[in-house]
């Protein structure tokens, strides 16, 4: 290659940068400026997004009912973790649900906030409810620790079934039902009272 047709190269290389940089580039910057210019849509019912190996990784899609919901995936194909906007139905208010999954798929927490009030259930690796934090209808936090069988267990906050919705700690027997409860009373005096398998007040001390 002699000396000529280097300099031709180098001075059609030097020709197109410039067309770029003196009339395409500044087209192509106005025009995607442009308010209001459509851009490109992608719609679809599902979409699955692959890793190097091909293998579905997550997915985004809609139900029949109206749902959307994200699935986060593992290499061996199992949900860890799940996203999902949930419409209203005439049983049921909609809202959205974040939930966590073990290797076996059993749900080991999940975070949903349905018909206005949020809640944070974690559960054993049987898939047992033991540990519950919520708000009740009227925005008073709740704390739940329940045993194996989701009976016995301790309720932490603002309840009912404490005197004067003070705040309280309620022992439940394995049936469910409070048997005891440690509160406050507005002047910040504690407060012990104990229940029959009834529910109704034995004993108040003070």
């Amino acid at each position: 290659m002699g000396r000529k047709d280097v300099f031709v190269r180098v001075m059609l290389a030097l020709l197109v940068v410039g067309v770029w940089v003196l009339i395409l580039k500044p087209v192509v910057m106005r025009r995607a400026a442009e308010p209001g210019r459509p851009r490109r849509v992608v719609r679809a019912e599902r979409f699955e997004v692959l890793d190097a190996a091909g293998k579905v990784r997550a997915t985004v899609a809609t139900t029949e009912e109206g749902a959307v919901g994200l699935d986060l995936l593992r290499e061996d194909g199992w949900r860890g973790a799940s996203f999902a906007l949930t419409p209203d139905t005439p049983r049921a208010p909609g809202g959205a649900a974040l939930t966590i999954y073990d290797q076996r798929q059993k749900t080991r927490a999940a975070l949903d906030f349905l018909g206005g009030a949020p809640t944070l259930c974690l559960r054993d690796a049987y898939g047992v409810m033991r540990a519950l934090v919520a708000l009740s209808p009227d925005g008073e936090p709740i704390v739940y620790l329940r045993d194996k069988d989701e009976k016995r267990g301790i309720m932490l906050g603002l309840m009912p079934t404490v005197p004067n919705g003070e705040a309280g700690v309620s022992l439940q027997d394995s049936d469910g039902k409070v048997r005891a409860t440690l509160g406050l009373t507005a002047a910040g005096e504690p407060r012990l009272v104990f229940r029959d398998d009834a529910e109704k007040v034995t004993k108040s001390v003070p």
